[in-house]
């Protein structure tokens, strides 16, 4: 069976390239980091949306599509959303382009 890969050199590049800046480390850190910085809580974020919401999930997304990360979505995402869960992995758009490209578009047709 032959499967496609979406992985080029541009999108190895689009990744590699910002890992080189100064200060990258850091930021990196930061994100994954318990006591770095910290947004608003979800609940204050989707509190403040009033336009509609897409949410497109993989899946197969180890870092987001975990229990208890699904449940806290599910608990404060606003009325409005619109959520589809595909069969890819924590990026989508590069793993199936097309099937994400014509759930926006069917998305948007539908507002």
């Amino acid at each position: 069976m032959l499967i496609k890969k979406n992985v080029d050199d541009f999108l190895v590049e689009s990744i590699r390239k910002p890992s080189l800046d100064f200060g990258a480390f850091n930021v990196f850190r930061s994100v994954f980091n318990p006591s770095g910085p910290q947004g608003l809580p979800l609940d204050k974020l989707f509190s403040k949306l009033n336009a509609p919401l897409l949410l497109l999930w993989g899946g197969k997304d180890p870092w987001m599509n975990t229990p208890k990360k699904r449940n806290l979505y599910k608990k404060f995402t606003p009325k409005n959303t619109k959520e589809i869960v595909l069969d890819a992995g924590h990026c989508p758009h590069d793993e199936i382009p097309e099937l994400v490209n014509q759930h926006i578009l069917d998305w948007v047709d539908s507002l």
